[in-house]
């Protein structure tokens, strides 16, 4: 499983990180691990863009199939990754292939771009 994590308080993203049995959250720089606190973990639904980057969960996507900007996330009521709709609060489950036949395009994250999908038109 990949994943990410995102500093809340700096707000930068960590690459490089583990976690521990009990929950706790580690940074490795260089030589040094430490403790993170304040961050959020973002997972992959294990696929990638046309241009080859990992698609990672509050991904905000663009497709020429829908006018709105939907967000990737994780959907617990159907146990499986998702599209967002904001406006609607409405999901839609999100296979690689659905992905790759709308050609999905991420547009921004709802950490460091919340006013693209807060309100959404």
């Amino acid at each position: 499983m990949k994943f990410k994590a995102f500093d809340k308080a700096k707000k930068v993203w960590l690459y490089n990180i583990y976690v521990s049995a009990d929950g706790r959250i580690f940074h490795k720089e260089g030589d040094n691990l430490t403790v993170r606190i304040n961050v959020e973990l973002v997972y992959s639904p294990g696929f990638k863009y046309s241009n080859g980057t990992i698609v990672y969960q509050g991904d905000i996507v663009k497709s020429s199939w829908y006018d709105y900007n939907l967000e990737v996330t994780f959907d617990p009521s159907i146990c499986c990754f998702a599209l967002l709709n904001h406006k609607t609060g409405h999901t839609m489950q999100l296979t690689k292939r659905s992905f790759e036949e709308q050609a999905f395009k991420k547009v921004g994250h709802a950490f460091e771009n919340p006013e693209m999908i807060k309100g959404a038109a």
